[in-house]
């Protein structure tokens, strides 16, 4: 199938799609809430109002984005290794 994300046998394995789910769900909340709480102190510490607050908010979730990239990239398989 042309385009469609094929998984090894090894990935098949639904404790794995599990643990996979659990990390992407914490990768997007450890970043965005980390980001969160980061801008909020920072813009009391600095007294500077939403500047900060949306800079790691920001930084927060291009780190979840890259993270869960990383995570996923070894469940993704080439199309050939099916054909094996």
């Amino acid at each position: 199938m042309r385009g469609a994300i094929s998984l090894s046998k090894q990935s098949k394995n639904p404790m794995r799609a599990f643990m996979l789910v659990s990390t992407i769900l914490s990768c997007v909340i450890g970043g965005t809430v980390g980001g969160l709480f980061l801008g909020i102190w920072l813009d009391k510490l600095l007294n500077a109002s939403p500047v900060f607050l949306i800079i790691c908010l920001l930084v927060g979730m291009l780190t979840s984005i890259y993270s869960i990239s990383k995570v996923v990239q070894p469940f993704l398989g080439d199309d050939n290794e099916d054909a094996k």
